[in-house]
């Protein structure tokens, strides 16, 4: 039995200083009303056991608000909704609500969020993204409830992990665009979102591992399509020649196809492309997109699972489940 661990109460930091409950109460309430020695051993006591105060009524904080918190950074829309369509109805149909929060892709936005939602006491936490800050480990351990990073899979996964191994993805797709002939090949990255990283460290491997030049533009722009259209623009500018685009997210993709369209470029006779996630965009452009399917919602679906099998106290034998990806076939390369 892998059981809930229970999160840190007053009674705890009460103990660790050595003060009654009513005084660590008081001193959250009215600090000033508390010994400046008493309050300075309290503090500290509640940074290092990574103590929230609850938002909630006491009554709520007694019989638990059946609800599951989840941080979303921003990502492609249709990506978060179908992982969201993964996860909620499991949820629902074992009596458990979701409680969204997003913010950019910063660790500390994310730490923020975190916090806000510990704040609810809720039952658990799920997560976009795979590195955090070491304030946001500590207060997740303290919280004693369970946490699931879904999407990618971290290096050192907090408790449980689903997702693909996007390097991989990244890396197999680049190397599609290699046995098509393609020999220079620029990577498009929108950098404001999540998983990017990890899609140019696949480009960056197939790239060295194929004798190639390193070619990458990247933009943090909020528009994507605009931002594909530009970044293609400053590389036809940049570098003397490209055969192939490694796009880090189909409207990416779109936005360069526009741009290929402006400087008479046919694709895939001048120029071919692979995007990524194959969203719906990609496959009404002419030709089709290919694309790699990252299957959020199987990924939302098997991180809503194990999150209730730990929530219900059954054994989870893998903490870690990483999913297969597939490289869908278009016209484009």
């Amino acid at each position: 039995m892998q059981k809930v661990k229970p999160r840190v109460t007053l009674k705890d930091i009460a103990d660790a200083v050595g003060v009654t409950k009513m005084t660590v109460s008081r001193y959250l309430r009215e600090p000033e009303t508390v010994s400046q020695k008493t309050r300075i051993k309290i503090a500290a006591s509640i940074e290092s056991l990574g103590y929230i105060k609850s938002r909630l009524p006491s009554a709520l904080s007694k019989t638990g608000n059946k609800t599951i918190g989840m941080v979303m950074v921003n990502m492609p829309d249709e990506v978060s909704g179908r992982l969201i369509k993964g996860i909620e109805p499991e949820l629902r149909a074992n009596g458990y609500e979701i409680l969204i929060k997003y913010c950019i892709d910063d660790e500390s936005a994310e730490e923020a969020q975190v916090t806000s939602l510990l704040s609810y006491e809720v039952d658990a936490i799920m997560l976009t993204r795979s590195a955090h800050t070491a304030r946001t480990r500590q207060l997740l351990k303290a919280s004693g409830v369970p946490v699931v990073e879904c999407l990618s899979l971290p290096d050192a996964p907090l408790d449980i992990a689903v997702g693909i191994n996007h390097e991989l993805a990244a890396f197999e797709a680049v190397y599609q665009l290699v046995n098509a002939g393609c020999t220079d090949i620029v990577c498009l990255a929108h950098t404001t979102e999540a998983l990017t990283q990890r899609c140019v460290n696949g480009y960056r491997r197939a790239i060295k591992q194929a004798g190639l030049p390193e070619m990458i533009i990247e933009s943090t722009s909020d528009t994507p399509f605009s931002a594909g259209r530009d970044m293609l623009n400053d590389a036809l500018a940049q570098f003397e020649t490209i055969d192939g685009l490694f796009c880090t997210h189909d409207n990416i993709a779109a936005g360069a196809f526009l741009c290929a369209q402006e400087y008479g470029l046919e694709i895939p006779d001048d120029l071919r492309v692979i995007g990524y996630h194959h969203l719906d965009i990609g496959q009404v452009l002419a030709p089709a997109l290919t694309s790699v399917s990252t299957f959020a919602q199987q990924v939302g679906k098997k991180s809503a699972q194990l999150l209730l099998a730990r929530l219900h106290n059954e054994t989870v034998n893998e903490l870690t489940v990483e999913l297969d990806f597939n490289i869908e076939s278009g016209g484009s390369v």
